[in-house]
């Protein structure tokens, strides 16, 4: 009993510091050169605890001014200097203290810091008297903690924006919720000397509704009623945007001026409600206009976890909008915070915050960027205490002209202020065709662990992502007992810049096997997928209880569909004792498949073979005899088939019964298209946790491997032979990195340059995605993708692929905390980059070895494997430190018992079945 608590209780501690990791998000670019994702070291404002409402503005000099409250202190105030922050102090302020520590205070009660031209501050907010302003200047180094309790703009407010323009003109839009002076509705102020005197109000719109804005009670909730405000220069003169929402009712409009706001054209509506659409509700409107394009975005809410966005532009000043089209988002529900960044001229900016996580997303007139997640907005790691930060955003600013500042509040036991700065320089790389990784976010989360995550290319554009896990499921109300999902080949497809939908296309044929009273059914294990010259794409497989061999194939240009793929087909050569394979096909149409016999009688590397499209298979060849050798264990074979018809393998020695994963990587290759093999070759002794084999069509090859050194560091190694094999250059260091190591996946392009990414853990405990280049002389970091708080687990897994035209895709699976804390799911995210490929002169392919013609055998069962191993060593040594990044030992030594205790039996039963006996 104690035991179990005990395991219980360690398992619930892991799966709390893995939800602490994964709440930090996973997506954002970054150069090489920049740690925490793109943004600076967090700075502690406060240095107090104790703080909420924190907002901040940078002044034309470039000085940022910083407010927060703190709920002992009252509001305190910082500002930017050449050598950091100025002390905090209290500041005179006009808004009282009460109100901004109400219980339940109104979402607009909550001051607006803006800044204008010649050092000009305004502070906007508003109270029982109204809306409220005051101003003042920071030129000659003063500074904002003290404030005149300024002016009234309106007498009454429900909702408010405000903005200056580059000419220091004060521009003010309300909603008005009562009749007293006027309509209830949308007004328009300005003022041209700072706020010293202010233009009669413009109604814009009017609605009777938004007399049901007005509160008498402070801890009342009111409805969030949106109005935005944004001005651009057209034709020599200010056109001013105003976006409102009439929310009691449903719907949002945008209304416009082209002449500095003497006139205005007649309001649009934007959205509303369509018939049959339920409790759809349009709201939370925003603008952004730079010149003639204005950009709309807006979140229509359909129920309280599922919200979508949308968008409208114009190219003509405001008189025509382009029909509405849907953004799509990485979150479900709808956004806290949903605004665009004032006075980024360079592209339209959304600044997005919800559940804690945030994003930016940039819109250059024709096309979005995507989400870009900013990890860093979301958690970090206290440099002082090492404690994890929960960041929650409050307020930005734009210092100068693409400096972006956040700052925020630790919603955790720290509770104080923090800032950070981020360039915004590089927002053109974030666009399709242009530079750095474009990420499709929460590609899908999935119930349980994926595996055997990997990618492939064929003639086309598109790539093809292949991955195993459980099968959603709809559970049958007349089922007492749930049936419980098997494992099954999922598929997506990058086209377009954009991971599809996860489909599922495969299943183990439905074979169960009735062993002592329990019914077992198969599970997908063990995939391994090719494509081939006539642009099919094949999957292989191992049903999970027998441990039978099928392979399926489908066109490429069709392989989302599950009626596309064959029937899928018994491999009766390969043994239920084979694990690990390896399966490609050679430009002459060949299908090689590599596996291992791991342990007992046999073990070894073996190929098999399909001449003619996998109507028939060869016998076994045994290319490596691990018996022969005294290997206790062999694994982790890496296939490949050069353009002369040679084929290559690395593989791996194991020891059963030591802790490390891999003593030693070894090579093997046959020149003559698999029918003799040579004999094996040590490339390293060292501690294998992955190895890769490529090649080139020149004849050129590649060996990569990561290597566990003795002072657990791992490093990724790289030997090259021009060639064809006959020598091979010395190894090469790839990887020079501090942190932890985790999975890697590598690929060729048809020019010969080798991608290669890894997963890695910084001293930050931050997950980063390194992406290396190889030009055929040199391997070069492109650069980092920051995947967030976290540390390493073993269901992390990278898949990577590139099209012949240079579209580099990437696929990750991470840990999820889902609907079993104990019990971690995966989460899946797709990327891709353009890549840009040099121009090659194409020479002729070398001819194939002439073809040995052999026999197909006939399907036949597979005796009983037979154990040479003693079994009582199995319980010696420690866990495996190999870091779930291949396999582990713990799980091989499972599936070797199994097999020996009855795979053999159960094989010979089904495989009667499957001829009919």
């Amino acid at each position: 009993m104690n035991r179990r608590f005990f395991s219980r209780l360690i398992t619930l501690v892991l799966a709390i510091c893995l939800v602490a990791g994964i709440a930090g998000g996973v997506w954002l670019p970054v150069h090489a050169q920049i740690d925490m994702g793109g943004w600076s070291i967090p700075v502690n404002l406060s240095n107090s605890g104790k703080t909420v409402r924190s907002f901040i503005t940078a002044d034309s000099s470039g000085v940022m001014h910083a407010f927060w409250l703190d709920k002992l202190n009252g509001m305190q105030y910082s500002h930017s200097r050449t050598d950091g922050w100025s002390t905090p102090r209290k500041a005179v302020f006009p808004i009282s203290l009460a109100v901004l520590t109400a219980s339940n205070p109104t979402i607009l009660l909550m001051p607006k810091l803006v800044s204008g031209p010649s050092n000009w501050v305004y502070l906007f907010w508003q109270d029982g008297n109204g809306l409220r302003y005051s101003s003042a200047n920071t030129a000659n180094g003063k500074t904002l903690a003290a404030w005149s309790n300024g002016g009234v703009v309106a007498l009454n407010s429900a909702s408010y924006d405000v903005l200056v323009d580059s000419d220091g003109v004060l521009h003010v839009a309300y909603v008005q919720p009562v009749d007293t002076n006027g309509d209830a509705g949308v007004y328009y102020v300005r003022s041209n000397n700072s706020g010293s005197s202010w233009t009669v109000p413009v109604l814009l719109y009017s609605s009777p509704y938004y007399r049901n804005l007005a509160s008498t009670e402070i801890t009342s909730a009111p409805v969030d009623n949106s109005v935005d405000l944004s001005v651009t220069n057209v034709d020599g003169k200010k056109a001013i945007f105003v976006a409102f929402d009439n929310q009691p009712r449903k719907r949002v409009f945008i209304a416009h001026s082209l002449d500095d706001g003497i006139s205005w054209e007649n309001v649009e509506e934007i959205d509303a409600p369509l018939p049959g659409a339920g409790l759809a509700s349009p709201g939370q409107i925003h603008v952004s206009a730079r010149s003639k394009q204005a950009l709309l975005a807006w979140q229509v809410k359909q129920s309280d976890t599922v919200c979508f966005t949308y968008f409208r532009n114009s190219d003509d000043g405001g008189k025509t909008w382009n029909a509405g089209q849907r953004l799509y988002t990485p979150y479900s529900g709808c956004a806290d915070q949903f605004d665009f960044l004032a006075g980024f001229e360079k592209y339209s900016m959304l600044v997005v915050s919800v559940e804690g996580l945030s994003f930016l997303n940039a819109w250059d007139g024709k096309s979005w960027t995507g989400f870009q997640h900013q990890s860093m907005l979301s958690s970090f790691i206290d440099p002082e205490t090492q404690d994890n930060v929960s960041f929650e955003l409050s307020d930005w600013t734009l210092k100068k002209a693409d400096q972006l500042a956040a700052i925020g509040n630790d919603r955790g036991t720290g509770g104080d202020t923090w800032l950070m700065t981020r360039s915004l320089a590089d927002v053109s790389t974030w666009f399709a065709g242009e530079p750095g990784w474009k990420i499709t976010p929460d590609l899908e989360r999935i119930t349980g662990e994926i595996s055997n995550l990997q990618l492939v290319s064929e003639s086309s554009e598109v790539l093809h992502a292949f991955w195993v896990h459980k099968e959603v499921v709809i559970a049958d109300p007349a089922n007492l007992v749930p049936s419980e999902p098997s494992r099954v080949v999922y598929y997506s497809s990058l086209n377009e810049n954009r991971w599809t939908d996860p489909v599922q296309i495969l299943r183990a044929p439905s074979l169960t096997t009735q062993t002592s009273g329990n019914l077992q059914k198969d599970d997908v294990t063990d995939l391994t997928v090719a494509s081939g010259p006539d642009d099919r794409l094949w999957a292989l497989w191992k049903n999970s209880v027998g441990g039978e061999i099928y392979i399926s194939w489908a066109r490429a240009s069709a392989a989302n569909s599950v009626n596309e793929w064959s029937k899928p087909a018994l491999i009766a050569s390969i043994p239920v004792t084979a694990s690990e394979f390896s399966m490609v096909v050679d430009r002459g149409g060949w299908i090689h498949i590599a596996y291992v016999v791991p342990v007992n009688e046999g073990r070894g590397v073996y190929l098999v073979q399909s001449r003619d499209q996998g109507r028939s298979w060869s016998n076994p060849v045994l290319a490596f005899d691990g018996q022969a050798q005294n290997w206790e264990r062999v694994s982790s074979p890496s296939l490949t088939a050069a353009a002369d018809g040679s084929l290559w393998v690395l593989f791996s020695r194991q020891s059963v019964s030591a802790s490390n994963l891999a003593a030693g990587l070894y090579s093997v290759h046959s020149m003559d298209r698999g029918t003799t093999w040579s004999t094996a070759e040590t490339v390293s002794q060292e501690n294998i946790l992955a190895n890769q084999m490529l090649a080139q069509s020149n004849g050129v090859l590649h060996r990569i491997w990561l290597e566990q050194m003795d002072n657990g560091q791992a490093l990724i190694f790289h030997q090259v032979s021009t060639d064809g094999g006959q020598t091979w250059g010395r190894v090469t260091r790839i990887s020079d990195f501090a942190g932890s190591p985790g999975p890697i996946a590598a690929t060729i392009d048809r020019t010969g340059q080798i991608h290669l990414t890894q997963i890695l853990e910084d001293q930050y405990q931050h997950l980063l995605l390194r992406y290396w280049l190889w030009n055929g002389s040199r391997w070069n970091v492109q650069d980092d993708f920051d995947l967030g708080n976290g540390s390493l687990d073993a269901m992390d897994m990278v898949g990577l692929g590139i099209s012949p035209g240079g579209q580099l895709g990437a696929m990750i699976s991470r840990p999820w905390i889902g609907t079993d804390i104990f019990t971690p799911d995966s989460l899946l995210v797709g990327f891709n980059r353009p890549v840009t490929l040099p121009k090659i002169i194409e020479t002729p392919l070398p001819p194939l070895p002439t073809e040995i013609v052999e026999p197909s055998p006939q399907p036949s069962e597979t005796p009983a494997a037979t154990s040479t191993i003693d079994l009582a060593t199995l319980n010696q040594g420690g866990p495996s430190t190999g870091g779930g990044t291949v396999g582990g030992v713990v799980i091989a030594l499972v599936a070797s018992l199994l097999v020996i205790g009855g795979g053999a039996g159960i094989a010979i039963t089904r495989a009667r079945k499957i001829r009919g006996e």
